[in-house]
């Protein structure tokens, strides 16, 4: 190889260089703003079996814009009482067991920012 091809190899070695430093550098490392809490719908609730179905829907926000990071993760603190069915979204429903107490639902982004309501069931 001579001197003239080799001097061409190596800027165009160069050029491919910085534009896959460029994609790595702009792919992958958006900061995420505006995410800053969540809440849930309706934030807290009782459960009678003698009044009341035996289950309630919930829905969650963002509490400070309207921009949800999907998927959201749902969970009960207490499983003994009851069990949460994610719905898709934004949406789950709650369905209590026969037990008596407190259950918080919790609600997380895919970026830990989460939200909690309280069921009291009877």
């Amino acid at each position: 190889m001579n001197t003239k091809n080799a001097t061409r190899l190596a800027g165009v070695g160069m050029v491919c260089m910085m534009a896959a430093f460029a994609v790595m550098s702009f792919t992958g490392c958006e900061e995420v703003t505006g995410l800053n809490g969540l809440s849930i719908t309706p934030s807290s609730i009782r459960l009678n079996p003698l009044s009341n179905s035996n289950y309630v829907d919930f829905a969650v926000n963002n509490s400070v814009s309207n921009d949800l990071a999907l998927p959201i993760m749902w969970n009960v603190s207490n499983p003994a009482l009851g069990y949460i069915d994610y719905r898709g979204g934004y949406k789950a429903r709650y369905f209590r067991y026969p037990a008596s107490g407190d259950n918080v639902i919790t609600a997380r982004d895919q970026y830990a920012n989460e939200g909690s309501a309280l069921v009291k069931q009877y």
